[in-house]
């Protein structure tokens, strides 16, 4: 029975301690004394870990960790706040290395439109291609030279290039003159 002041505990059972019932000072079993304590993993238990007295072998308490500790969860805590706090700068670098190889790319076009401007600007620095151009697009021609266009008779209407046919009735002029004299009669 326990007594008053002792937690509830049995007499004479020292607390915190366990004790082996049926077993040697070497730990094995009185019954058997070739055999070893066998444990599984589902029969462990965590028991807490007290430092061996003078001169005895401290218990042995099988290696079983809660799975979720307050340290488990502080450090966790902590990644996710540096997540966190990692998160909208890595997101706008991402977004900062695509605009500039944007730029880059839009850099490198007016690059080369530049480029071909400059060229162009040097064509048209020289008399010989002012006047090339003059001749192709403009038809001009020095005095004393004939120049001849050829007119290809599919582009300017001739036998090969069907007309559209007219719709049969009034134009949209005739149409929209005779809407305006209905209007300006007086209702009967």
């Amino acid at each position: 029975m326990s007594g008053p002041g002792d937690g509830g505990r049995r007499p004479g059972r020292p607390r915190g301690r366990s004790t082996q019932r049926g077993r040697g000072e070497s730990g094995r079993s009185a019954a058997r004394p070739d055999a070893r304590r066998r444990t599984t993993a589902s029969t462990r238990i965590s028991l807490p870990h007290e430092p061996p007295e003078s001169g005895e072998r401290a218990p042995i308490a099988p290696d079983v960790r809660r799975r979720f500790t307050s340290r488990a969860a502080v450090l966790l805590a902590v990644f996710v706040l540096l997540v966190v706090g990692l998160a909208v700068p890595f997101r706008e670098y991402v977004e900062q290395r695509g605009r500039i190889a944007e730029l880059q790319t839009k850099e490198r076009t007016q690059e080369q439109k530049i480029t071909e401007l400059r060229r162009e600007q040097k064509r048209l620095n020289d008399p010989a291609y002012i006047e090339q151009q003059a001749r192709e697009r403009l038809h001009y021609a020095k005095p004393g030279e004939f120049t001849y266009v050829v007119i290809d008779p599919e582009r300017s209407g001739g036998e090969g290039v069907r007309k559209p046919a007219r719709a049969e009735g009034p134009s949209w002029s005739q149409r929209l003159w005779s809407s305006v004299r209905v209007a300006d009669r007086p209702r009967k």
